[in-house]
């Protein structure tokens, strides 16, 4: 019996074990930038970016319409799709995010 009870506790071991190495966390970045309109597809641009001080530029996935406002300051927390951007005539363009929270102080 007490053989069983080891073997029982080990397996439930290795369970929680694997069951918390198999669960991956989120990798959000939370930085400061601006909204910035880079103009229309059809015309060279690239529609909205979110541009960091660090010269990166991405283009959001899911910016909402209420942010849409050109050189407005953000806070945002994303994750990068690691995706090229839609634009493949810019070379600016760094990928793709996805926008988790976006806040302005304005």
């Amino acid at each position: 019996m007490s053989l069983t009870v080891r073997t029982l506790a080990l397996v439930a071991l290795f369970l929680v074990v694997f069951t918390t190495i198999g669960c991956k966390k989120e990798d959000f970045t939370e930085r400061t930038g601006f909204v910035v309109w880079t103009g229309e597809f059809v015309d060279g641009g690239c529609g909205w970016l979110i541009s960091f001080h660090t010269d990166l530029n991405y283009q959001p996935w899911n910016l909402p319409d209420s942010y849409k406002v050109d050189s407005l300051p953000v806070t945002i927390t994303y994750k990068d799709l690691e995706k090229r951007p839609d634009c493949l005539n810019r070379t600016d363009v760094d990928g793709q995010i996805y926008i988790h929270k976006i806040e302005s102080p304005l």
